[in-house]
């Protein structure tokens, strides 16, 4: 027992010197010290055309769930467009079917439902499920079924659970359509179309297949041909909604591989592009220029033809005979607007306005003014119906705009569950609850309210989105009793107001991509670049592309200089964005007095003494800058500075411009881009003694999971801690004293005590 109680006390004692030692201790935590997770790009498929069949993994990357007892789902895709269907396809259909009884007395199982598939609008198979567990249903799609329904020319496939006999032997029904679900479609490989009407058509198809172009400008380009490759890539960011990969090279860096892989844009004047003559063009230049009847000098001209490297690829030539006619055309191809000249495949450019005042459009316009009819929605579950309307460049709504929705609706349906949502630029504006007595009204007015924050320059999209669930889950759904009818006489309210593109609005980087979004054109917008630096004009593409689909404008003017030659104009009227390797950009040395975090040293670092942590930065180690400031020239205008030390540095600033995830990071008027690292102060304010405030306040480090840092933790711990365990160690030191010393006296009597067993034993010896 006493055993017990020693090695009890030892033990504490132990436990409290640890717990003292850690007190008396500074406590360091190691941080998130994670293996960064590698990230594993997608394959680029390729359409082959010895390759027919599609898998439901390259559609969508989930499977679809369908619950009884009445449930619907969606398909929506695109087929390359050198594909040219020639029969009937074959549609197999895996399924897991989970058919369950509710009920103790009733046997597992039981009748099941019935899955139905249309698609392009026709049903293709109607098929009982009957069992739980893995299926596979073959099916066929007759051709005349593959013609596309859609104004978006997409294919559309659409499955239909209806189990609603459940409701009668109390059983539950879920399917689940896997994505190993597959379909061949017998085709054989065309050449793309080529007419400019359908542009961007091909170079962005939207199809199963992801969607890329490479920008191919001259070796030597001018300011002018550079400013036409960023214009190109501004537009196709908007009509794509960035999701078309766009590259650059130039001419003489052009690779077998990249010319093969690659939808081809070329950008420059005919003679400074040598490759010319290896493509069969309508217009073909003759001693390096174009010789176009009725024409002069000065004309844009646009071609797009097949590519004579890859069957199924188009090159796309914007071009002219001087700097002036390449800009032309390249503002004409970011309309995305191109009529024909001679053929359909050439577009010839006589002028493009710059500042143009588009004629103010009427105020009030009916669904029907704007081409749309009344639309009927009577899909079970969710359904809608889009409208787009169009805001003209440099103007906004006020706070006055609305929409008039006229709508009916049937008196079958759930008014609990069912109703219309309104989205403008998909985020929800309003929403509409049905009832008897919207029901018994042909025709109900309810006005909703469009906040100008949420309606861009340029198109933009009004959606009114369904969701009809019947009173009764077993209703029949070929009583067709579940509709709502949008009529066209429902109508806008759009009184436009000048926007208000003071750049004074934008305050700090938080704001970005303001201003320059401010005037949706982006004619108020200067990228400036550096000579001979092709990863530096890659990574202002990419950054135009981002401008392009944020200003949503309906051309792209923003003009482009290289950074030893800015015309003074330039500097006085335009919001800039300078890119590149500061040590070698000599605008960079223009504004370091004025830079929040100026540039002390020609290797490129920055000083960075407004941080709460001062690093020292060896010059091989790449480090990326941006910089927020006014104009010195012009206070009214912003220029962001985004450089870097070396390459690496350069493009990790850049990436901060156009990537998501550290784009929404920035803060402040400095930011220090180190890979996913974002670190931000505000040089403007005073830095405070100890900073607690969140990652999204200046003056913070964020560091993502990924990567390896040691933290210091301050314990913060009330102060009669310590004196009560020094109260407690004593106590338990003085407690191990008395039980040695009773244990040592115990035994020193048992010595001079001889029992009698042992006295007998002692005489018989």
């Amino acid at each position: 027992m006493k055993s017990r109680i020693l090695y009890f006390l030892f033990v504490s004692l132990i436990v409290l010197g640890v717990l003292l030692t850690s007190l008396s201790t500074p406590a360091g935590a190691q941080g998130v010290n994670a293996t960064p997770t590698p990230v594993i790009p997608l394959p680029e498929e390729t359409p082959l055309s010895g390759v027919n069949t599609i898998n439901f993994y390259q559609i969508r990357q989930a499977d679809i769930q369908l619950v009884g007892p009445y449930d619907v789902a969606f398909v929506v895709f695109g087929l390359p467009a050198e594909w040219k269907l020639n029969g009937t396809a074959d549609f197999s259909l895996n399924l897991n079917v989970s058919l369950n009884s509710v009920s103790a007395d009733q046997a597992v199982g039981g009748i099941g439902g019935t899955l139905v598939v249309e698609f392009n609008r026709e049903v293709i198979g109607s098929f009982p499920l009957t069992q739980s567990g893995d299926i596979t249903v073959p099916m066929q799609i007759p051709l005349e079924a593959l013609n596309p329904v859609r104004d978006d020319g997409l294919q559309e496939l659409v499955f239909v659970l209806d189990s609603g006999l459940s409701c009668q032997l109390n059983q539950q029904m879920a399917v689940t359509v896997r994505t190993s679900s597959n379909i061949t479609f017998p085709h054989e490989t065309i050449l793309p179309d080529t007419s400019l009407a359908r542009f961007p058509f091909p170079i962005y198809q939207n199809s199963i297949y992801p969607d890329n172009a490479l920008i191919v400008v001259p070796a030597d380009p001018t300011a002018e041909e550079l400013q036409s490759a960023m214009a190109v890539s501004a537009g196709l960011g908007r009509m794509s909604g960035s999701r078309i990969a766009l590259d650059l090279t130039s001419i003489d860096k052009l690779s077998p591989e990249q010319i093969s892989s690659n939808n081809i844009i070329l950008v420059g004047k005919a003679a400074t592009l040598p490759i010319l003559e290896q493509v069969q063009f309508p217009l073909a230049p003759a001693a390096g220029n174009f010789q176009s009847a009725g024409g002069n000098a000065d004309d844009g001209i646009v071609q797009m033809v097949n590519s004579p490297w890859s069957p199924g690829r188009v090159v796309l030539l914007v071009s002219g005979n001087t700097d002036l006619a390449v800009v032309k055309a390249a503002q004409a191809v970011s309309t995305g607007v191109l009529r024909q000249n001679a053929v359909p495949n050439l577009s010839i450019i006589q002028q493009v306005q710059e500042g143009l005042q588009p004629s103010l459009q009427k105020t009030d316009l009916t669904l029907l003014e704007l081409g749309y009819s009344n639309v009927l929605l009577q899909r079970r579950g969710v359904d809608s119906a889009t409208y787009r309307f169009y805001i003209p460049p440099g103007m906004t709504v006020s706070q006055d705009a609305y929409f008039e929705l006229v709508y009916g609706n049937s008196a079958l349906i759930d008014y609990g569950r069912s109703g219309l949502v309104v989205q403008v630029n998909g985020q929800p504006v309003g929403s509409v609850r049905f009832s008897d007595t919207t029901a018994a009204n042909a025709t109900n007015h309810v006005q909703i309210n469009l906040p100008p924050s949420v309606v861009l320059p340029g198109n933009n999209t009004l959606e009114v989105i369904s969701n009809l669930q019947p009173t009764d889950n077993c209703s029949i759904p070929n009583l067709r009793g579940l509709w709502a009818t949008i009529w066209s006489e429902s109508h806008f309210h759009l009184p436009l107001i000048q926007t208000l593109a003071e750049t004074g609005l934008a305050i700090d980087l938080t704001d970005y991509p303001a201003p320059f979004v401010f005037d949706a054109s982006l004619s108020t917008t200067a990228l400036i670049l550096p000579r001979n630096d092709l990863e530096s004009w890659r990574s202002a593409l990419q950054v135009a592309a981002y401008l392009g689909d944020s200003s949503n404008g309906p051309i792209a003017q923003l003009k482009t200089f290289y950074a030893d030659a800015i015309p003074d104009s330039a500097q006085t009227s335009l919001n800039m964005l300078v890119l590149g390797l500061a040590p070698q950009m000599p605008i960079v040395a223009e504004l370091n007095d004025v830079l929040p975090a100026p540039f002390e040293s020609e290797a490129g670092i920055a000083t960075e003494r407004n941080m709460q942590v001062t690093f020292r930065i060896p010059p091989d180690s790449p480090v990326g800058y941006v910089e927020f400031l006014p104009s010195p020239w012009n206070e009214k205008n912003i220029v962001i500075v985004a450089v870097g030390n070396l390459r690496q540095g350069a493009a990790w600033a850049a990436s901060a411009l156009y990537e998501s995830s550290l784009r929404s990071r920035l803060a402040g008027n400095f930011a220090v881009i180190n890979g996913q690292q974002v670190t931000t102060t505000d040089t403007r304010v005073s830095l405070p003694a100890e900073s607690v405030m969140p990652t999204s306040q200046p003056n913070v480090a964020v560091i993502p999971p990924s990567v390896d840092t040691t933290v210091p933790i301050v314990i913060s711990r009330p102060i009669w801690i310590l004196p009560a365990l020094v109260i407690t160690l004593v106590v338990i030191v003085l407690i191990l004293v008395g039980v040695v010393y009773s244990s040592s006296t115990q035994n020193k009597r048992r010595g001079k005590f001889i029992p009698p067993a042992k006295e007998d034993e002692n005489n018989k010896s």
